[in-house]
């Protein structure tokens, strides 16, 4: 599966009606086929049993967008259906580290629960709070989709989901522990009681908590998040990690930082880079070390631990 995109995704959200034709509404059967003729040439492509997208529209979208496109086919074709899981994760805009599948998963019953019919992936999964509606699409609210996605996925995944929805909103908290306190043994329990103790809102990308549960599974100290660092002449600014007893702060570097809007701010990559040498260059000046990583090295815990103990930090035993 491919990385998660960065891209904001709900502002196609409205769109999609519009980009996908579904076959029982070509009511001409001289129509009809004209049209699969043109999709048996490759003028369109197939997104669910009956439900079709331009291929040029196609190409155009990542792999997160044609998934969602997935969800509103789907959603088209069966009215009432609600999404879970990843599908859910991604209709809320929740980071998907380890990308998503091609299946689209839904809410189903239990004597439905587990099959895979054509694009879709039916699951017996009992949602605690009323379902949400965002923008055309049904789906299980923000603490049953965190839930649901720790009971089946490692914490390398789980985490980064549990951390941008406690970000989004704080007092979410109290309702996952009272969530995944009442799963007892249900398959999966383990685990998300595991990612929903170990979520932290603070972190402020999905890098920085991958990295968080790579530093959890290598031994180290547990770092200081986002904490402020200032000098004679103010705030210097917040780090991702501070491990104050070493002296070492450490910095997760996502492309997103030089090209985001919200993160430029109106200036160049060029002028983001040397705003980031000089912000270390003040920060080194106050005695700490400084280490930077980017995705590669949050994938790879062997490359992480070398850098982190090059830096002066000891995994416990």
């Amino acid at each position: 599966m491919r990385p998660s995109s960065t891209t904001p995704l709900r502002p196609i959200i409205s769109s999609w009606r519009d980009e996908i034709i579904l076959t029982r509404e070509l009511t001409a059967p001289d129509e009809r086929r004209a049209f699969y003729r043109r999709a048996t040439l490759g003028d369109h492509v197939r997104v669910a049993p009956g439900a079709f997208v331009a291929a040029g529209t196609w190409a155009a979208w990542t792999h997160e967008e044609r998934h969602l496109a997935r969800c509103r086919a789907v959603a088209l074709l069966r009215p009432g259906v609600v999404f879970s899981h990843a599908s859910a994760a991604l209709i809320h805009g929740l980071p998907l580290t380890d990308g998503v599948g091609g299946l689209v998963d839904v809410v189903g019953t239990p004597r439905s629960g587990g099959r895979s019919r054509a694009v879709v992936r039916v699951h017996a999964t009992q949602l605690t709070e009323p379902s949400v509606r965002i923008g055309d699409l049904e789906t299980s609210s923000l603490a049953d989709t965190v839930v649901q996605v720790a009971q089946r996925c490692p914490l390398e995944v789980a985490v980064p989901v549990a951390d941008a929805a406690l970000a989004r909103v704080p007092e979410l908290d109290e309702r996952l522990q009272r969530r995944v306190g009442e799963l007892e043994v249900a398959p999966g329990s383990a685990r998300a009681r595991a990612a929903v103790a170990f979520a932290d809102g603070r972190a402020g990308s999905p890098g920085e908590s991958l990295s968080r549960v790579a530093i959890h599974r290598l031994g180290f100290p547990a770092p200081v998040l986002q904490h402020p660092f200032e000098d004679d002449a103010g705030l210097i600014g917040v780090v991702d990690f501070w491990w104050p007893s070493e002296g070492v702060i450490g910095e997760f570097d996502g492309e997103a930082k030089y090209v985001r809007p919200e993160y430029t701010k109106g200036r160049s990559p060029a002028e983001v880079i040397v705003a980031e040498k000089w912000r270390e260059d003040r920060l080194r000046a106050l005695g700490p070390r400084v280490v930077r990583w980017g995705w590669g090295t949050a994938r790879s815990r062997t490359d992480l631990r070398a850098l982190l103990v090059r830096a002066g930090l000891r995994p416990r035993r």
